[in-house]
């Protein structure tokens, strides 16, 4: 079948971008194709969901069908694109004879995979990552009655999910090679004010180790961990938060431009003059940028662009908003290189961190506890990203 446009992926990025398309145009043909089960979700809340006992058909807000019909487009559930043919405009998908066109425009929308680490045997079977609905779901099912989960890593969604399972009664240790909670969005006087606020909640901290190796105990069905360090944990289940990947391998086989992630300009066009990029799985001017503000501001330039209108994407400051209800952060890092010194205010958990330069221009700012209140004013005096 020929359509005008082809989206792969139905997470935030390829929803986002129908939404805003259909705003502009009602008459193009649209195909999006997932290898999920295409319900309409947000992501940022599948790290919320432990707390509010959340299903995860709770949490979805439409099936496939409904978005569908909502937004006049087709959609190919549980469908893999195995191949795309750039010069015929083509994609192949589950190795099918038969090949879906695009006239127009292909847009990859298919977001990051949790990092793939090594794992001793006995994990293989028990320790699972949350990155989509079908993951919080299959995760939420192996949990049931069992109450002590160990999480293995503390950026930030290790640290989200650490917050919600304590809310939701389950006893926490967190694993991580870093020193801290937060090590790559925080100072340290604020990371350490994040770990102290929620060690007081009974989440137990385990920084600067990993698993070193791993027992079942058939009679107890549980994990004995023991750590790099000595230390030896028992839990029920691993949560696997040790970061994300753009997904370029299909970009790549196609043979786009790749480096950290599927190489886009500002309009969001990568090395082929038909074919876009964004979200999760692009890297725009040098940058990977996995939080759901730039992405939709990325869907909306892109949807202006796919209507004849090109349009570079802008984006302005966006700080990070944590969900850590136990210590609330927020996040806002130089994102160009540029030359300064933390300073800080306030007194732990409420702490102001401002990264400035000599003439005390501000390029960057982090918040904890009651001084979050303050981003949208620190945000409007930072430069743009792009």
């Amino acid at each position: 079948m020929t359509f005008d446009f082809i989206i792969i992926g139905s997470g935030l990025a390829g929803y986002n971008l129908v939404k805003e398309f259909r705003r502009l145009n009602n008459d193009a043909s649209i195909l999006m194709i997932t290898s999920d089960d295409g319900r309409y979700y947000s992501k940022p809340m599948l790290s919320t969901g432990f707390a509010k006992s959340k299903s995860a058909a709770e949490l979805a807000m439409k099936s496939a069908d409904q978005m569908a019909e909502a937004f006049n487009i087709t959609i190919y559930c549980l469908t893999s694109v195995t191949s795309i043919d750039k010069t015929a405009q083509s994609v192949i998908v589950n190795n099918q004879p038969d090949a879906q066109r695009y006239q127009q425009s292909l847009i990859f929308a298919t977001g990051a995979a949790p990092v793939q680490i090594p794992f001793p045997p006995a994990l293989d079977q028990r320790c699972f990552p949350i990155n989509d609905l079908q993951d919080y779901d299959h995760f939420r099912r192996q949990l049931a009655d069992r109450k002590h989960v160990t999480i293995i890593g503390a950026g930030l969604v290790g640290t989200e999910y650490a917050n919600d399972l304590a809310v939701a009664g389950v006893k926490v240790n967190v694993i991580a090679l870093d020193d801290r909670p937060l090590q790559q969005l925080l100072p340290q006087p604020l990371s350490e004010a994040v770990q102290q606020q929620l060690a007081e909640q009974g989440i137990n901290w385990h920084f600067n180790t990993s698993i070193a190796d791993a027992k079942y105990l058939a009679e107890q069905q549980k994990l004995a961990l023991t750590l790099g360090n000595g230390k030896v944990i028992t839990t029920d289940l691993v949560l696997s938060a040790v970061g994300l990947k753009p997904r370029t391998e299909l970009a790549a086989q196609s043979g786009l431009t790749i480096n950290r992630g599927i190489v886009v300009d500002q309009s969001l066009k990568t090395s082929d003059d038909n074919i876009y990029a964004f979200g999760d799985c692009a890297e725009i001017v040098d940058q990977i940028l996995m939080y759901v503000a730039p992405l939709t501001l990325c869907a909306k330039a892109l949807a202006k662009t796919l209507n004849g209108e090109k349009t570079e994407v802008k984006i302005p400051a966006t700080p990070v908003i944590v969900k850590t209800p136990f210590c609330p952060v927020v996040s806002s890092l130089p994102h160009h290189g540029e030359q300064g010194s933390w300073v800080y205010e306030g007194e732990a958990p409420d702490l102001k961190a401002t990264f400035v330069d000599t003439d005390n221009n501000l390029f960057g700012f982090a918040l904890t506890g009651k001084k979050v209140m303050e981003r949208m004013k620190l945000a409007k005096q930072l430069p743009a990203i792009l």
